[in-house]
This record gives structure tokens, C-alpha cells and sequence, in this order.
């Protein structure tokens, strides 16, 4: 295996930084959409979990007559695709 080869294989094991969207639904009849740079749509959740995070990607989404349970979406930033669903 060359240096160049050596050097090709590093590049392509190191995780690239990606923008999620996650949308974090609670008991509260109330959706918060935040923007988290992350690894993973499991890190990007994670980080939500570990210490909710002030900025909001948006404004509150409030929903008269609902309560559910707790839920985590997580997707890829500025599409509807959703990548990760977590409910509690």
C-alpha cells in the first residue's frame, strides 16, 4: 500500500459533521423544532437528551386539544425526510 493509498483510506474513515433537524414532541401539547450539528441522527438526539438547548430552529408549534406522549424525530436539515424516531 502506497502513501497515497494510506492517505486515501484516513480520509474516507473520518465522520463527516452534518446539520439535523431534530422536531422533539412532548407531553405538552407543543412541537420544538431545533437545528443540531452532529456525527450521527443518534447523536443529534442524544444531545437534546442530555441538555436541552435554548436556540430554537423556529418558532413553537402549539396544538390545542392534544397531549402525547414524549417523541424524537430527527431529520436531515432544510428536507422532510426523516432519518431517526425515538419515543420515550
Amino acid at each position: 500500500m502506497t502513501k497515497k493509498d494510506k492517505k486515501l483510506a484516513k480520509e474516507e474513515e473520518k465522520p463527516v459533521l452534518q446539520s439535523y433537524s431534530v422536531k422533539v414532541e412532548a407531553m405538552a401539547p407543543i412541537t420544538l423544532n431545533y437545528r443540531i450539528y452532529a456525527y450521527s441522527p443518534e447523536e443529534a438526539l442524544s444531545k437534546i437528551e442530555q441538555a436541552p438547548l435554548t436556540n430554537l430552529a423556529g418558532q413553537p408549534k402549539i396544538f390545542y386539544g392534544k397531549l402525547k406522549k414524549l417523541k424524537g424525530e430527527v431529520f436531515k436539515f432544510g428536507t422532510i425526510l426523516k432519518i431517526f424516531t425515538k419515543k420515550y
